[in-house]
Protein backbone atom coordinates (compact mmCIF):
# COMPACT_ATOMS: atom_id res chain seq x y z
CA UNK A 1 0.00 0.00 0.00
CA UNK A 2 2.97 2.67 0.96
CA UNK A 3 4.21 1.65 -2.56
CA UNK A 4 1.21 1.99 -4.32
CA UNK A 5 0.96 5.80 -2.54
CA UNK A 6 4.29 6.49 -3.42
CA UNK A 7 3.79 5.79 -7.05
CA UNK A 8 0.65 7.77 -7.11
CA UNK A 9 2.41 10.85 -5.59
CA UNK A 10 5.40 10.39 -8.15
CA UNK A 11 3.28 10.10 -11.19
CA UNK A 12 0.42 13.13 -9.82
CA UNK A 13 3.90 15.19 -9.14
CA UNK A 14 4.82 13.94 -13.42
CA UNK A 15 1.96 14.88 -14.83
CA UNK A 16 1.80 18.30 -12.86
CA UNK A 17 5.09 19.12 -14.03
CA UNK A 18 4.03 18.40 -17.23
CA UNK A 19 1.10 20.41 -17.18
CA UNK A 20 3.07 23.67 -16.01
CA UNK A 21 5.37 23.35 -19.33
CA UNK A 22 2.64 23.03 -21.53
CA UNK A 23 0.52 25.68 -20.20
CA UNK A 24 4.10 27.57 -20.38
CA UNK A 25 4.53 27.13 -24.10
CA UNK A 26 0.31 28.38 -24.47
CA UNK A 27 -1.08 24.78 -24.87
CA UNK A 28 -3.72 25.43 -22.61
CA UNK A 29 -5.98 22.61 -23.61
CA UNK A 30 -3.28 20.12 -22.98
CA UNK A 31 -1.59 21.66 -20.12
CA UNK A 32 -5.39 21.44 -18.54
CA UNK A 33 -5.55 17.30 -19.47
CA UNK A 34 -1.78 17.16 -17.80
CA UNK A 35 -3.43 18.68 -15.07
CA UNK A 36 -6.48 16.54 -14.77
CA UNK A 37 -4.56 13.12 -14.76
CA UNK A 38 -2.33 14.90 -11.82
CA UNK A 39 -5.61 15.59 -9.83
CA UNK A 40 -6.60 11.34 -10.59
CA UNK A 41 -3.33 10.19 -9.12
CA UNK A 42 -3.33 12.87 -6.51
CA UNK A 43 -6.26 15.24 -5.59
CA UNK A 44 -4.77 18.74 -4.69
CA UNK A 45 -7.66 21.58 -4.13
CA UNK A 46 -5.27 24.62 -4.82
CA UNK A 47 -4.61 22.42 -8.22
CA UNK A 48 -8.01 21.89 -8.76
CA UNK A 49 -9.31 25.52 -8.70
CA UNK A 50 -6.27 26.51 -11.14
CA UNK A 51 -7.66 23.81 -13.59
CA UNK A 52 -10.75 25.44 -13.27
CA UNK A 53 -9.48 29.39 -14.25
CA UNK A 54 -7.88 27.27 -16.67
CA UNK A 55 -10.81 25.99 -18.16
CA UNK A 56 -12.72 29.31 -17.73
CA UNK A 57 -10.07 31.38 -19.92
CA UNK A 58 -10.33 28.14 -22.30
CA UNK A 59 -13.74 28.71 -22.79
CA UNK A 60 -13.73 32.41 -23.21
CA UNK A 61 -10.80 31.98 -25.49
CA UNK A 62 -13.27 29.34 -27.76
CA UNK A 63 -16.34 32.22 -27.40
CA UNK A 64 -13.41 34.60 -29.01
CA UNK A 65 -11.55 32.53 -31.83
CA UNK A 66 -16.03 31.26 -32.80
CA UNK A 67 -16.51 35.53 -33.16
CA UNK A 68 -13.68 36.61 -34.71
CA UNK A 69 -14.27 33.40 -36.98
CA UNK A 70 -17.04 34.22 -37.89
CA UNK A 71 -16.47 38.32 -38.44
CA UNK A 72 -13.72 37.12 -40.64
CA UNK A 73 -16.19 34.85 -42.99
CA UNK A 74 -18.60 37.65 -42.90
CA UNK A 75 -15.90 40.49 -44.08
CA UNK A 76 -14.64 37.56 -47.00
CA UNK A 77 -18.45 37.60 -48.26
CA UNK A 78 -18.63 41.46 -48.41
CA UNK A 79 -15.23 40.94 -50.15
CA UNK A 80 -16.46 38.87 -53.04
CA UNK A 81 -19.28 41.15 -53.30
CA UNK A 82 -17.27 44.13 -54.30
CA UNK A 83 -17.22 45.76 -51.27
CA UNK A 84 -14.06 45.75 -50.01
CA UNK A 85 -13.97 48.61 -47.45
CA UNK A 86 -16.97 47.11 -45.29
CA UNK A 87 -14.87 44.03 -45.32
CA UNK A 88 -11.53 45.90 -44.15
CA UNK A 89 -13.84 46.80 -41.49
CA UNK A 90 -15.34 43.09 -40.69
CA UNK A 91 -11.41 41.91 -40.86
CA UNK A 92 -10.66 44.47 -38.43
CA UNK A 93 -13.57 43.88 -35.95
CA UNK A 94 -12.16 40.02 -36.15
CA UNK A 95 -8.79 40.93 -35.25
CA UNK A 96 -9.88 42.74 -32.20
CA UNK A 97 -11.76 39.18 -31.21
CA UNK A 98 -8.83 36.83 -31.77
CA UNK A 99 -5.38 37.44 -34.34
CA UNK A 100 -2.97 35.30 -35.66
CA UNK A 101 -0.37 36.32 -38.06
CA UNK A 102 -1.20 35.46 -41.34
CA UNK A 103 -5.08 37.10 -40.82
CA UNK A 104 -3.10 40.54 -39.34
CA UNK A 105 -0.85 40.42 -42.77
CA UNK A 106 -3.99 40.10 -44.55
CA UNK A 107 -5.34 43.28 -43.45
CA UNK A 108 -2.45 45.33 -43.47
CA UNK A 109 -1.69 44.34 -47.31
CA UNK A 110 -5.66 45.05 -47.77
CA UNK A 111 -4.88 48.39 -46.23
CA UNK A 112 -1.98 49.25 -48.30
CA UNK A 113 -4.02 48.36 -51.23
CA UNK A 114 -6.65 50.97 -50.41
CA UNK A 115 -4.09 54.05 -49.62
CA UNK A 116 -2.14 52.91 -53.33
CA UNK A 117 -5.43 53.42 -54.56
CA UNK A 118 -6.73 56.88 -53.06
CA UNK A 119 -3.40 58.35 -53.95
CA UNK A 120 -3.97 56.82 -57.84
CA UNK A 121 -7.64 58.06 -57.32
CA UNK A 122 -6.16 61.26 -56.42
CA UNK A 123 -3.48 61.94 -59.35
CA UNK A 124 -6.37 60.96 -61.36
CA UNK A 125 -8.47 63.72 -60.36
CA UNK A 126 -5.88 66.42 -61.08
CA UNK A 127 -5.75 65.43 -64.48
CA UNK A 128 -9.32 65.82 -64.84
CA UNK A 129 -8.93 69.56 -63.25
CA UNK A 130 -6.35 69.74 -66.25
CA UNK A 131 -8.73 68.66 -68.66
CA UNK A 132 -6.18 65.88 -69.61
CA UNK A 133 -9.50 63.59 -69.64
CA UNK A 134 -7.63 60.43 -71.09
CA UNK A 135 -4.71 60.46 -68.81
CA UNK A 136 -7.13 61.18 -65.79
CA UNK A 137 -9.43 58.11 -67.02
CA UNK A 138 -6.09 55.82 -67.19
CA UNK A 139 -5.42 56.78 -63.35
CA UNK A 140 -8.71 56.00 -62.13
CA UNK A 141 -9.01 52.51 -64.25
CA UNK A 142 -5.30 52.09 -62.19
CA UNK A 143 -6.57 52.79 -58.78
CA UNK A 144 -10.05 50.38 -59.12
CA UNK A 145 -7.09 47.78 -60.14
CA UNK A 146 -6.09 48.21 -56.50
CA UNK A 147 -9.32 48.39 -55.24
CA UNK A 148 -12.91 48.29 -56.20
CA UNK A 149 -15.28 50.87 -56.09
CA UNK A 150 -18.78 51.40 -57.75
CA UNK A 151 -19.21 54.85 -57.68
CA UNK A 152 -15.42 55.37 -59.14
CA UNK A 153 -16.51 53.05 -61.86
CA UNK A 154 -19.09 54.96 -62.65
CA UNK A 155 -17.53 57.91 -63.28
CA UNK A 156 -14.89 56.30 -65.30
CA UNK A 157 -18.13 55.29 -67.87
CA UNK A 158 -19.48 58.95 -67.62
CA UNK A 159 -15.60 60.44 -68.41
CA UNK A 160 -15.49 57.93 -71.63
CA UNK A 161 -18.84 58.89 -72.91
CA UNK A 162 -17.62 62.35 -72.59
CA UNK A 163 -14.81 61.87 -74.50
CA UNK A 164 -16.83 59.62 -77.22
CA UNK A 165 -19.03 62.38 -77.92
CA UNK A 166 -16.53 64.74 -78.03
CA UNK A 167 -14.62 62.98 -80.52
CA UNK A 168 -17.57 62.63 -82.29
CA UNK A 169 -18.24 66.21 -82.17
CA UNK A 170 -14.87 67.28 -83.30
CA UNK A 171 -15.27 64.74 -86.49
CA UNK A 172 -18.09 66.44 -87.49
CA UNK A 173 -16.69 69.80 -87.18
CA UNK A 174 -13.83 68.80 -89.29
CA UNK A 175 -16.06 67.28 -91.66
CA UNK A 176 -18.29 70.53 -91.88
CA UNK A 177 -15.48 72.69 -92.29
CA UNK A 178 -14.48 70.68 -95.24
CA UNK A 179 -17.91 71.27 -96.88
CA UNK A 180 -17.51 74.83 -95.97
CA UNK A 181 -14.14 75.08 -97.65
CA UNK A 182 -15.27 73.30 -100.81
CA UNK A 183 -17.79 75.95 -100.66
CA UNK A 184 -15.74 78.59 -100.83
CA UNK A 185 -13.63 77.71 -103.19
CA UNK A 186 -16.85 76.99 -105.66
CA UNK A 187 -17.79 80.19 -105.07
CA UNK A 188 -14.14 81.54 -105.89
CA UNK A 189 -14.76 80.15 -109.52
CA UNK A 190 -18.40 82.27 -109.26
CA UNK A 191 -19.93 78.69 -109.29
CA UNK A 192 -22.11 79.94 -106.38
CA UNK A 193 -25.40 77.54 -106.70
CA UNK A 194 -22.68 74.48 -105.97
CA UNK A 195 -20.96 76.63 -103.41
CA UNK A 196 -24.87 77.04 -101.52
CA UNK A 197 -25.37 73.41 -101.94
CA UNK A 198 -21.93 72.12 -100.04
CA UNK A 199 -22.71 75.29 -97.76
CA UNK A 200 -25.92 73.65 -96.75
CA UNK A 201 -24.28 69.86 -96.70
CA UNK A 202 -22.16 71.51 -93.71
CA UNK A 203 -25.20 73.30 -92.11
CA UNK A 204 -26.24 69.26 -91.86
CA UNK A 205 -23.13 68.05 -90.46
CA UNK A 206 -22.73 71.06 -88.01
CA UNK A 207 -25.21 74.12 -87.30
CA UNK A 208 -23.59 77.50 -87.71
CA UNK A 209 -25.46 80.27 -87.67
CA UNK A 210 -23.22 82.66 -89.22
CA UNK A 211 -23.09 80.16 -92.11
CA UNK A 212 -27.24 80.04 -92.44
CA UNK A 213 -26.98 83.94 -92.44
CA UNK A 214 -24.65 83.77 -95.20
CA UNK A 215 -26.29 81.21 -96.97
CA UNK A 216 -29.35 83.30 -97.37
CA UNK A 217 -27.39 86.71 -98.23
CA UNK A 218 -26.04 84.33 -101.26
CA UNK A 219 -29.26 83.45 -102.47
CA UNK A 220 -30.90 86.87 -102.97
CA UNK A 221 -27.45 87.35 -104.58
CA UNK A 222 -27.82 84.37 -107.35
CA UNK A 223 -31.39 85.18 -107.61
CA UNK A 224 -30.80 88.80 -108.20
CA UNK A 225 -28.24 87.97 -110.82
CA UNK A 226 -30.75 85.30 -112.47
CA UNK A 227 -33.51 88.63 -112.45
CA UNK A 228 -33.76 89.41 -116.35
CA UNK A 229 -32.47 93.16 -116.85
CA UNK A 230 -34.60 95.47 -118.66
CA UNK A 231 -32.57 97.97 -120.92
CA UNK A 232 -32.66 101.74 -120.10
CA UNK A 233 -33.44 104.34 -122.86
CA UNK A 234 -30.24 105.91 -123.24
CA UNK A 235 -30.52 109.58 -122.73
CA UNK A 236 -27.06 110.07 -124.85
CA UNK A 237 -24.61 108.91 -127.46
CA UNK A 238 -23.74 105.34 -126.97
CA UNK A 239 -20.33 103.89 -127.55
CA UNK A 240 -19.99 100.32 -129.19
CA UNK A 241 -20.53 97.22 -126.80
CA UNK A 242 -17.29 96.04 -127.99
CA UNK A 243 -14.96 99.27 -126.87
CA UNK A 244 -12.46 98.06 -123.99
CA UNK A 245 -12.68 101.71 -122.87
CA UNK A 246 -16.26 101.75 -122.32
CA UNK A 247 -17.92 103.54 -119.39
CA UNK A 248 -21.45 102.85 -117.62
CA UNK A 249 -24.23 104.70 -118.46
CA UNK A 250 -25.30 103.80 -120.90
CA UNK A 251 -27.80 100.14 -121.46
CA UNK A 252 -27.08 96.83 -119.58
CA UNK A 253 -26.00 95.35 -123.00
CA UNK A 254 -23.65 98.50 -123.80
CA UNK A 255 -21.92 98.75 -120.49
CA UNK A 256 -21.49 94.61 -119.83
CA UNK A 257 -18.13 94.08 -122.16
CA UNK A 258 -15.81 96.83 -120.90
CA UNK A 259 -17.73 97.24 -117.53
CA UNK A 260 -14.10 96.11 -115.40
CA UNK A 261 -11.77 97.20 -118.51
CA UNK A 262 -9.54 99.76 -117.60
CA UNK A 263 -6.76 101.01 -115.67
CA UNK A 264 -7.45 101.78 -111.77
CA UNK A 265 -5.55 103.07 -108.94
CA UNK A 266 -6.36 102.32 -105.25
CA UNK A 267 -6.72 104.85 -102.24
CA UNK A 268 -3.36 104.23 -99.73
CA UNK A 269 -3.52 101.00 -97.85
CA UNK A 270 -2.78 100.26 -94.01
CA UNK A 271 0.90 100.38 -94.42
CA UNK A 272 0.60 103.62 -97.61
CA UNK A 273 1.06 101.19 -100.20
CA UNK A 274 -0.93 102.36 -103.52
CA UNK A 275 -2.22 99.07 -106.03
CA UNK A 276 -2.66 99.67 -109.52
CA UNK A 277 -4.51 97.58 -111.97
CA UNK A 278 -4.52 97.11 -116.09
CA UNK A 279 -7.59 95.02 -116.71
CA UNK A 280 -9.16 93.44 -119.65
CA UNK A 281 -12.68 91.52 -119.50
CA UNK A 282 -13.89 89.16 -122.30
CA UNK A 283 -17.25 87.83 -121.59
CA UNK A 284 -17.32 86.85 -117.27
CA UNK A 285 -13.86 86.64 -117.64
CA UNK A 286 -12.07 89.13 -116.12
CA UNK A 287 -7.89 89.00 -116.20
CA UNK A 288 -5.48 91.50 -115.89
CA UNK A 289 -1.77 92.86 -113.90
CA UNK A 290 -1.37 94.12 -110.82
CA UNK A 291 1.44 96.55 -108.95
CA UNK A 292 1.74 97.10 -105.14
CA UNK A 293 3.79 100.20 -104.83
CA UNK A 294 5.03 100.59 -100.78
CA UNK A 295 6.73 103.14 -99.55
CA UNK A 296 9.91 102.48 -96.80
CA UNK A 297 12.70 104.48 -94.86
CA UNK A 298 15.51 103.04 -95.26
CA UNK A 299 18.74 103.28 -93.14
CA UNK A 300 20.33 106.10 -94.64
CA UNK A 301 16.56 108.17 -94.01
CA UNK A 302 15.46 108.72 -97.54
CA UNK A 303 11.88 107.74 -98.52
CA UNK A 304 12.35 104.61 -101.13
CA UNK A 305 9.60 102.86 -102.71
CA UNK A 306 9.39 98.70 -103.09
CA UNK A 307 7.79 97.34 -106.30
CA UNK A 308 5.66 93.90 -106.49
CA UNK A 309 3.56 92.81 -109.70
CA UNK A 310 1.93 90.23 -110.78
CA UNK A 311 -1.32 88.69 -112.33
CA UNK A 312 -5.20 88.28 -112.17
CA UNK A 313 -7.36 85.73 -113.19
CA UNK A 314 -11.26 86.32 -112.21
CA UNK A 315 -14.91 85.33 -112.88
CA UNK A 316 -17.71 88.24 -113.41
CA UNK A 317 -20.93 88.02 -111.49
CA UNK A 318 -23.32 91.24 -111.95
CA UNK A 319 -21.46 93.77 -109.74
CA UNK A 320 -18.86 91.40 -108.74
CA UNK A 321 -15.57 89.68 -109.61
CA UNK A 322 -13.71 86.78 -107.30
CA UNK A 323 -10.94 84.91 -108.39
CA UNK A 324 -7.05 84.59 -107.64
CA UNK A 325 -3.55 86.41 -107.73
CA UNK A 326 -0.42 85.43 -108.64
CA UNK A 327 2.76 87.27 -107.51
CA UNK A 328 5.60 87.52 -109.85
CA UNK A 329 6.70 84.01 -111.77
CA UNK A 330 4.63 81.26 -111.76
CA UNK A 331 6.11 79.89 -108.76
CA UNK A 332 4.91 83.01 -106.66
CA UNK A 333 2.62 83.86 -103.75
CA UNK A 334 -1.26 83.02 -104.45
CA UNK A 335 -4.05 84.50 -103.01
CA UNK A 336 -7.86 85.05 -103.62
CA UNK A 337 -9.66 88.18 -104.24
CA UNK A 338 -12.88 89.90 -104.00
CA UNK A 339 -14.11 93.02 -106.31
CA UNK A 340 -17.28 94.59 -105.84
CA UNK A 341 -18.22 97.62 -107.83
CA UNK A 342 -20.23 100.57 -106.60
CA UNK A 343 -22.94 102.11 -108.30
CA UNK A 344 -21.95 104.15 -110.97
CA UNK A 345 -19.42 102.17 -111.79
CA UNK A 346 -15.96 104.34 -111.04
CA UNK A 347 -15.24 102.86 -107.70
CA UNK A 348 -14.81 99.16 -106.51
CA UNK A 349 -13.92 97.25 -103.13
CA UNK A 350 -11.26 95.14 -103.56
CA UNK A 351 -11.04 92.35 -100.82
CA UNK A 352 -7.52 90.68 -100.96
CA UNK A 353 -6.86 87.59 -98.92
CA UNK A 354 -3.01 86.03 -99.10
CA UNK A 355 -1.92 82.65 -96.82
CA UNK A 356 -1.25 85.12 -93.39
CA UNK A 357 -2.67 88.65 -94.57
CA UNK A 358 -6.26 90.15 -95.60
CA UNK A 359 -6.34 93.48 -96.88
CA UNK A 360 -9.19 95.36 -98.32
CA UNK A 361 -8.69 98.54 -100.44
CA UNK A 362 -10.77 101.22 -101.91
CA UNK A 363 -9.91 101.08 -105.63
CA UNK A 364 -11.04 104.63 -108.25
CA UNK A 365 -11.12 103.87 -112.11
CA UNK A 366 -7.66 106.06 -113.42
CA UNK A 367 -8.98 109.37 -115.05
CA UNK A 368 -12.56 109.32 -113.72
CA UNK A 369 -13.53 112.16 -111.25
CA UNK A 370 -16.67 110.49 -110.34
CA UNK A 371 -17.48 109.05 -107.47
CA UNK A 372 -19.55 106.25 -106.93
CA UNK A 373 -23.14 106.94 -107.74
CA UNK A 374 -22.15 110.59 -108.74
CA UNK A 375 -21.07 112.58 -111.37
CA UNK A 376 -18.18 115.33 -111.43
CA UNK A 377 -20.15 118.33 -112.08
CA UNK A 378 -22.51 117.53 -109.32
CA UNK A 379 -20.47 119.78 -107.25
CA UNK A 380 -19.90 116.89 -104.45
CA UNK A 381 -17.20 116.09 -102.60
CA UNK A 382 -15.81 112.33 -103.80
CA UNK A 383 -15.21 109.70 -100.69
CA UNK A 384 -11.89 109.65 -99.54
CA UNK A 385 -10.21 106.47 -98.49
CA UNK A 386 -9.02 105.72 -94.80
CA UNK A 387 -7.51 103.12 -93.12
CA UNK A 388 -9.35 102.07 -90.00
CA UNK A 389 -7.63 99.87 -87.20
CA UNK A 390 -10.06 96.88 -85.83
CA UNK A 391 -10.00 95.05 -83.00
CA UNK A 392 -11.75 92.29 -81.46
CA UNK A 393 -11.03 92.06 -77.98
CA UNK A 394 -14.84 89.50 -77.46
CA UNK A 395 -14.34 85.98 -76.53
CA UNK A 396 -16.13 84.74 -79.40
CA UNK A 397 -16.09 85.58 -83.35
CA UNK A 398 -17.58 88.93 -84.09
CA UNK A 399 -18.31 91.03 -87.69
CA UNK A 400 -16.79 94.66 -87.56
CA UNK A 401 -17.29 96.36 -90.62
CA UNK A 402 -17.86 99.78 -92.47
CA UNK A 403 -21.90 100.33 -93.29
CA UNK A 404 -22.57 99.69 -96.71
CA UNK A 405 -20.76 96.10 -95.92
CA UNK A 406 -22.84 93.08 -94.53
CA UNK A 407 -21.86 90.13 -92.68
CA UNK A 408 -19.51 87.87 -94.63
CA UNK A 409 -16.66 85.82 -93.87
CA UNK A 410 -14.13 88.91 -95.50
CA UNK A 411 -14.90 91.07 -92.53
CA UNK A 412 -15.18 88.14 -89.68
CA UNK A 413 -12.46 89.03 -86.70
CA UNK A 414 -11.49 85.94 -84.49
CA UNK A 415 -11.16 86.57 -80.98
CA UNK A 416 -8.17 88.59 -79.97
CA UNK A 417 -7.69 89.80 -83.98
CA UNK A 418 -6.53 92.83 -84.62
CA UNK A 419 -6.79 94.13 -88.29
CA UNK A 420 -6.20 97.23 -90.77
CA UNK A 421 -9.11 97.94 -93.91
CA UNK A 422 -9.33 101.10 -96.00
CA UNK A 423 -12.94 102.21 -95.70
CA UNK A 424 -14.69 105.19 -97.28
CA UNK A 425 -15.57 109.00 -95.73
CA UNK A 426 -18.77 110.29 -96.98
CA UNK A 427 -18.60 113.86 -98.09
CA UNK A 428 -18.68 114.87 -93.97
CA UNK A 429 -16.10 112.93 -93.07
CA UNK A 430 -17.93 110.29 -91.28
CA UNK A 431 -17.91 106.66 -91.30
CA UNK A 432 -20.29 104.48 -89.31
CA UNK A 433 -19.10 101.41 -87.99
CA UNK A 434 -21.10 97.75 -87.04
CA UNK A 435 -20.06 95.24 -85.37
CA UNK A 436 -22.31 91.76 -84.60
CA UNK A 437 -23.01 87.90 -84.91
CA UNK A 438 -25.26 85.66 -86.62
CA UNK A 439 -26.27 88.47 -88.77
CA UNK A 440 -27.33 90.44 -85.72
CA UNK A 441 -25.86 93.85 -85.24
CA UNK A 442 -24.94 94.27 -81.81
CA UNK A 443 -23.61 97.61 -81.70
CA UNK A 444 -23.24 100.81 -83.68
CA UNK A 445 -21.28 103.91 -83.79
CA UNK A 446 -20.32 106.93 -86.18
CA UNK A 447 -16.86 108.07 -86.60
CA UNK A 448 -16.11 111.84 -88.23
CA UNK A 449 -12.73 112.32 -89.81
CA UNK A 450 -11.75 114.87 -92.55
CA UNK A 451 -11.90 113.91 -95.77
CA UNK A 452 -8.39 114.18 -97.26
CA UNK A 453 -6.40 113.94 -94.05
CA UNK A 454 -5.27 110.32 -94.10
CA UNK A 455 -3.08 110.98 -90.46
CA UNK A 456 -6.30 111.34 -88.19
CA UNK A 457 -7.48 106.99 -88.79
CA UNK A 458 -10.56 105.93 -86.45
CA UNK A 459 -9.69 103.03 -83.94
CA UNK A 460 -12.39 100.63 -83.46
CA UNK A 461 -12.74 98.09 -80.85
CA UNK A 462 -15.49 95.41 -79.71
CA UNK A 463 -15.79 94.48 -76.30
CA UNK A 464 -18.58 93.02 -75.49
CA UNK A 465 -17.51 92.72 -71.55
CA UNK A 466 -18.26 96.54 -71.51
CA UNK A 467 -22.01 96.42 -70.97
CA UNK A 468 -22.41 100.00 -71.56
CA UNK A 469 -20.28 100.47 -74.90
CA UNK A 470 -19.16 97.60 -76.51
CA UNK A 471 -18.25 99.34 -79.90
CA UNK A 472 -15.27 102.17 -78.97
CA UNK A 473 -14.53 104.30 -81.80
CA UNK A 474 -11.04 106.86 -80.94
CA UNK A 475 -9.19 108.59 -83.61
CA UNK A 476 -5.51 107.56 -83.63
CA UNK A 477 -2.31 109.34 -85.04
CA UNK A 478 -0.11 107.54 -88.01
Amino acid sequence: HQQDLKNRVTGAKNWRADGEAKQKAGKIPEAVASYRQSLKLLPDAALEEHVRILEGKQAEAGEKKASADKLWQEGTALLNQGRPSDALTKFKESLGYWSEAPRTKYVSDLEARRAKAVALRNEGAKLQQGNRIPEAIAKYKESLSYWPDTGLASHIATLEGKVKQDAEAAARKAKAKHLRDEGYALQQKNQLQAAVGKYKESLAVWPDKELENYIRQLEVKIAAASTPVTPSTPTGPTVSATSSTQKPGGTAAETAAGYWAGAWKSDPGPDGEVVTFSLSQSGSRLTGSFQVDVPYTAASGARQKETLRGTIDGTVSGSRVTGTFREGSDKGATGTFEFTMAPGGNVFTAAVRGDETSDTYTVRRSGASASAGSSASSGRTAPRAVTAELTNRSRENTHIFADGESFGPANRLAPGEKRKVSVSMKADGSVTFKAGRNGQVMATKIWRGTPGDSTRVPVVVFDDTNPYDKLTVTTGLR
